[in-house]
């Protein structure tokens, strides 16, 4: 269980301090960070639009992701992660 709890704090803590680190920059620059979050969340998961958008944007950085991971795993570093992934999109279109 304990193994379980520390796997979720090193998920959750990135995205967190993420959040975090932008309200401060928001705040600092003057605007309100209650409502840059709502609109950040509103905006990508409001409507079956902004999940359709969302998805749409996120599941070629999460290929490239599992590319690497991939590689890693096979003990081989692969640092052309980015740029196979733009000829990639050339490739399809």
């Amino acid at each position: 269980m304990a193994r379980f709890v520390s796997h979720l704090f090193s998920l959750f803590l990135p995205l967190l301090l993420s959040l975090l680190v932008c309200g401060l920059v928001v705040a600092l620059s003057g605007g309100d960070p209650a409502e840059a979050m709502d609109a950040l969340l509103v905006g990508a998961f409001g409507s079956a639009e902004g999940v359709a958008s969302t998805l749409m944007k996120a599941t070629p950085l999460m290929v490239v992701g599992l590319a690497g991971a991939f590689g890693l795993r096979a003990g081989r570093f692969n640092i052309g992660g980015e740029g196979q992934a733009y000829l990639g999109g050339l490739g399809a279109g």
